[in-house]
């Protein structure tokens, strides 16, 4: 008995690491899962951030009967996104702002199914993890840190409504 509960401990142990949020997604993004499927945000050189809804398995973009909406909060602010769908395979962020340091929040629908929100530290940057005893070090799930921004320009904190990206149609 005593092993099978050890057995089944280290198996939820392993799973968790196994979503692939320890290293960049299949686009070189950040990877999140908020739920039956996972969000990975990849940063683009003009400041906008596409966000790719992959299945349970890190893999297949879907935006068929899909949304995402985004905002990122500071202690301050609320800075709202705009998200639209960007086709094939994934939704296009625009209004991020280097220099904000706050929570990227992603509030996601893949194929009718709703998720929670995803929330990473923002701006985006992969943080070593302590060494976990196993051959040599590996990155913290989900983890960020901030990065300074070279523009020098300040954030935007103008609230607007929500918006949203849908796409209702099915293929």
């Amino acid at each position: 008995m005593k092993k099978w509960i050890f057995s089944a401990v280290l198996s939820v142990g392993v799973l968790s690491f196994s979503h692939g949020m320890d290293k960049p997604g299949p686009h070189g993004g950040f990877v999140q899962m908020p739920g039956a499927f996972h969000t990975e945000v990849v940063p683009q050189k003009d400041g906008s951030l596409w966000v790719y809804l992959l299945d349970i398995n890190i893999a297949e973009p879907s935006v068929r009967d899909s949304e995402v909406i985004g905002w990122i909060e500071t202690p301050h602010s609320k800075i709202n996104l705009d998200c639209r769908l960007a086709p094939p395979d994934h939704f296009w962020c625009r209004g991020v702002n280097a220099n904000v340091v706050g929570k990227l929040m992603i509030k996601a629908k893949r194929q009718s199914a709703q998720g929670n929100v995803a929330i990473y530290n923002f701006p985006l940057k992969l943080e070593p993890a302590a060494s976990t005893g196993h051959s040599g070090k590996t990155h913290e799930a989900g983890k960020a840190v901030p990065v300074k921004s070279k523009t020098g320009t300040t954030p935007s904190t103008k609230e607007s409504s929500e918006p949203s990206a849908k796409n209702q149609h099915s293929h």
